[in-house]
């Protein structure tokens, strides 16, 4: 049994206050952005140079925070917003959900390949090795905030959230951590194994829809484990990745002269 009793406050000095929560995911964006800019530098997309870089990842910035706000208060705490409706930009207290930051990096993508006439096939390609990435960084975030609780449970490695319960539960943000470590493993195999002709590789969405099929699969699995609001027994989050896996499904049905699961 872990009492997980962590500070979540970094630095604390009269107004000025860091958070663990906000230092990770600022560092999630800024390993993307190192990430990208080596794609950049290897051409990987033509029209793609420095300059457009740095528009699209406050586009990406943008679509992420405002979509996973907007989703988590929709489907997890929409009686908090109504009550308290500037909790929305408290990014600090946690309440971020991929599904709604997925959404929103989407459209980013969008409508950004729209302006700049670059294809969007290779802008969702490229987004998935930093975002599976960025992931990562935000389960640990995630335990430290220890807001993001699994179920009762009394094994040996049984958490305490102290914030939550005094009940013993799941380690769920470990067991997502874990998830994401295996997917992130997976597109880079991808990547390596089509490394000789990845200029021609990205753009066909085998990415794009690697990373939709797996997270959806994987977070059906770990969610098990989730405390979750349900709906129809089903808990929210598995019924968004069962939408995942179908719109990946979809995808490979439109575009399957070009998409090779691997």
């Amino acid at each position: 049994m872990y009492v997980l009793d962590i500070n979540p406050t970094i630095l604390n000095i009269g107004s000025l206050k860091i958070q663990w929560y906000g230092l990770i995911y600022a560092l999630g964006f800024i390993l993307s952005y190192v990430f990208l800019r080596r794609v950049v530098k290897n051409r990987w997309i033509k029209r793609l140079d420095i300059e457009k870089l740095d528009s699209f990842i406050i586009y990406a910035i943008l679509g992420v925070v405002l979509g996973s706000r907007l989703f988590y208060f929709v489907f997890y705490d929409f009686m908090e917003l109504i009550v308290n409706p500037l909790e929305f930009f408290s990014i600090w207290h946690g309440g971020m959900s991929f599904h709604g930051g997925l959404i929103g990096t989407v459209v980013a993508c969008i409508l950004f390949s729209r302006k700049y006439k670059i294809d969007v096939w290779k802008l969702f390609d490229i987004c998935t090795i930093p975002a599976i990435f960025a992931l990562m960084l935000g389960r640990i975030g995630n335990l430290i905030n220890g807001g993001l609780v699994g179920t009762a449970f009394d094994g040996g490695w049984c958490f305490i959230f102290p914030k939550y319960d005094m009940v013993c539960r799941h380690p769920y943000p470990i067991y997502a951590f874990i998830s994401h470590l295996i997917l992130f493993g997976y597109l880079v195999m991808l990547l390596y194994i089509n490394r000789e002709k990845i200029k021609s590789y990205l753009g066909k969405g085998v990415l794009g829809v690697n990373f939709l099929i797996g997270y959806g699969v994987l977070r059906i699995i770990t969610d098990i484990w989730k405390v979750d609001n349900l709906v129809l027994g089903v808990k929210i989050g598995q019924w968004l990745s069962v939408i995942m896996i179908l719109i990946g499904i979809i995808i490979i049905k439109e575009k399957k002269e070009k998409i090779n699961i691997q």
